[in-house]
């Protein structure tokens, strides 16, 4: 929970610093009061002093499928500027939420308000400069429907966006400059701080502080991303330290004399027979299979259903077996494509083809695989599994593939 506080206050420092106001939130109730209901609803409101008001509004609700009953956060905020509406915007949000993991713990949902708050304001993402872009996005551009713009929407977006139209005079987004793009990518720390010293020089000679303000943070954000990448490509750093918004489950029981690192690529499932898929459920059943064998104490399952990530996380040569659930699709259609442009800072395809159905999986781990052998690593042992997986001895599978390590 405390990460998820500390990108929202990130983000709200922001909108304070290039509106001059002070940023106040107020969340209504202020925490979820435990009580299950068919719908949960909140209420949220960001004001910036007397000019920009948002509103939110988020709803989980239980929606019925073939597979079972889910939570689905329904998410709508307003953003007005002196009492008039400059961007609006609605959709669902997955959750995987469901009464039983409720009942568990109550707390996971106030820990989904807060994801689905943090998705909604946005704010700066040096790793993926869309969602920061206000250089190219336009209100306009922001609110249609059809248009590659609306799949980066976001309160802050949308602020930059009316600031600009206003006539303020906003500074260059440093993580597009390709020079200090090419070195953060590279974890070239040293250069990454001499390329933003110098451009921050030139805008604080340029611009206003609260925009100068904008420009500290994100140079302050670029040196963190370099300075992963810089781990990242490092092997003596343990691969759980590079990954700490990775899902990870350390296997139980006493430390083996050997430990490894198992990544495990979940699949979000079909919406209405099984939303969710094995999302949060695959990695962990690897991790209590490979307890109960006795043999791999401290041993660590990564879990991902994003295949960017996995590829990051292969690039590293640090994991010893790759498990893919083959249940259903992990990535499709063309807005996949901008997603997978942004978020593959190790080198982008150029050929992004259309894939049948059916053998997405078999594509994408060669794909990682390619990746591993550019840098140098041999791939690891791997298997694509099912769609049945779930009731399936994973764990023997994997033991399998470390015992060939």
């Amino acid at each position: 929970m405390e990460d998820l506080e500390d990108t929202l206050r990130d983000s709200l420092e922001v909108l304070s610093a290039v509106t001059h106001q002070e940023a106040e939130l107020v969340l209504k109730p202020q925490k979820f009061d435990g009580r299950i209901r068919r719908e949960i609803k909140f209420r949220e409101t960001l004001r910036l002093g007397r000019g920009y008001h948002v509103d939110f509004q988020h709803n989980f609700k239980r929606e019925l499928h073939r597979g079972g009953v889910d939570r689905w956060c329904q998410q709508k905020y307003k953003i007005m500027f002196d009492d008039e509406i400059i961007f609006q915007s609605s959709g669902s949000l997955s959750t995987f939420l469901n009464d039983s993991k409720i009942n568990e713990d109550p707390r996971i949902v106030d820990r989904e308000r807060i994801i689905s708050l943090v998705h909604a304001i946005g704010g700066m993402n040096v790793g993926s400069y869309g969602y920061m872009d206000y250089e190219t996005v336009t209100l306009e551009s922001l609110r249609r429907p059809d248009g590659s713009d609306s799949f980066y929407e976001s309160v802050y977006l949308a602020i930059m966006c009316s600031l600009k139209e206003r006539g303020f005079k906003l500074p260059p987004i440093l993580c597009k400059n390709r020079t200090i793009n090419e070195a953060m990518q590279a974890g070239d720390v040293d250069k990454v701080k001499a390329m933003t010293e110098f451009e921050l020089e030139a805008i604080r000679r340029e611009h206003e502080q609260g925009m100068v303000r904008h420009s500290e943070i994100e140079t302050r954000k670029i040196t963190d991303y370099a300075n992963r990448i810089r781990n990242k490509n490092d092997r003596t750093v343990p691969l759980i330290e590079k990954f700490p918004d990775c899902m990870v489950y350390s296997v139980p029981g006493k430390a083996s004399s050997r430990t490894y690192n198992v990544l495990v690529i979940e699949d979000t499932g079909d919406y209405f027979l099984n939303p969710g898929g094995t999302v949060g459920k695959l990695g962990k059943k690897v991790a209590d299979e490979l307890a109960t064998l006795g043999k791999y104490g401290g041993t660590n399952v990564f879990a991902a259903f994003g295949i960017c990530t996995a590829m990051n996380i292969c690039n590293t040569g640090q994991v010893d077996a790759l498990v893919m659930d083959g249940g259903v699709e992990h990535i499709t259609g063309q807005i996949f494509r901008k997603v997978f442009e942004q978020y593959s800072p190790e080198g982008v395809l150029e050929d992004f083809p259309d894939i049948e159905p059916g053998s997405q999986q078999k594509y994408w781990r060669e794909r990682i695989f390619e990746g591993m052998r550019e840098r140098g690593y041999n791939p690891p042992p791997s298997i694509v599994l099912p769609g049945n997986v779930m009731r399936m001895r994973v764990g023997n599978f994997v033991d399998q593939m470390l015992s060939r390590r």
